[in-house]
């Protein structure tokens, strides 16, 4: 049970990295460009709602299966 609590939580926080702009203004003044960050978060995020998308997806269909 905890398993599938762990991948819905990764699952909703990947789409949260993907789908809300993040004010990345704040590295500026630290030097940093932000489009790398940016990109890297985004990254992160759509893998992370991948795999568990699918983690669950498939999860589902063997539930179905043996049933």
């Amino acid at each position: 049970m905890e398993k599938k609590i762990s991948i819905v939580i990764g699952f909703l926080v990947g789409l949260v990295f993907v789908n809300y702009e993040i004010d990345y203004n704040f590295l500026f003044d630290l030097g940093i460009k932000p489009e790398p960050v940016r990109l890297a978060v985004k990254l992160i995020g759509l893998l992370s709602t991948l795999i568990c998308g699918l983690t669950l997806i498939f999860d589902a269909w063997r539930a179905m299966r043996s049933s």
